[in-house]
């Protein structure tokens, strides 16, 4: 849901990092870490240039293993991924300090009857800790969420697991300043004080084109329809 109009983190992110680098979005609904362990090396190989990989997982896996049993991923096994796919994106070229780890963020149990909210937060805090050993920057969303506002932190969440607007600007917000951090090199892609006006087409340049290739495409459309009747009266 990250570009969708309720879970849109990953569209302020892509337009705050516009002409720096393309941001791909690679969330798959329902999996967890157990699924997306083995994924990882089909989705990031050796030789791409990836400037930054955020591993954002872990609500799946928290489930009540009695309500989902065959999603459902114990907390060891949870922790046992996050460090696979971590040392498999340094064995690519991916060093910790070009990931960023976001951990789960609260379930409201009132909307979500197969999610509690203290497991959750294991596996928050697990997620936090396993960043924490890499030295790797982290958001821990869960807590930024209950601590924004107390009283009505569900309001951030839009069907009680998945971010509402209000969710993914506070997720945005914290990411943000990692991310300027991390891009402070890398220059903006044709910036618009470099770029000569030379380079592009005046409006009414452009106009002028568009009338001419209209004009052309009746004129023809004319002389095709005259050819048909000619043809047609010529006919014994």
């Amino acid at each position: 849901m990250g570009f969708s109009s309720n879970g849109q983190w990953v569209a302020l992110l892509a337009d705050f990092l516009i002409r720096r680098c393309d941001v791909m979005n690679r969330g798959f609904g329902g999996y967890t870490s157990r699924t997306l362990r083995p994924l990882l090396p089909v989705l990031v190989q050796a030789g791409d240039y990836v400037t930054l990989l955020i591993i954002f997982c872990g609500t799946n896996d928290a489930v009540l293993a009695t309500a989902a049993p065959t999603v459902h991923v114990p907390l060891d096994e949870y922790e046992a991924n996050l460090r696979a796919m971590i040392d498999y994106a340094g064995s690519v070229g991916i060093p910790p300090g070009r990931i960023i780890m976001i951990t789960p963020p609260p379930v409201d149990e009132q909307r979500v009857k197969f999610c509690a909210l203290a497991v959750t937060r294991m596996y928050a805090e697990c997620c936090s800790e396993v960043a924490i050993s890499y030295n790797i920057d982290y958001i821990p969303i869960f807590d930024i969420i209950l601590q924004d506002d107390p009283e009505h932190w569900q309001r951030h969440l839009i069907d009680g697991v998945h971010f509402s607007p209000s969710g993914s600007l506070l997720l945005f917000s914290a990411l943000k300043p990692i991310v300027t951090d991390k891009f402070a090199s890398i220059t903006m892609m044709a910036p618009h004080d470099e770029v000569e006006p030379s380079c592009f087409p005046s409006v009414a340049s452009i106009i002028k084109d568009l009338i001419h290739l209209n004009v052309d495409y009746w004129r023809r459309r004319r002389s095709r329809r005259a050819c048909r009747m000619a043809t047609k009266h010529a006919k014994p």
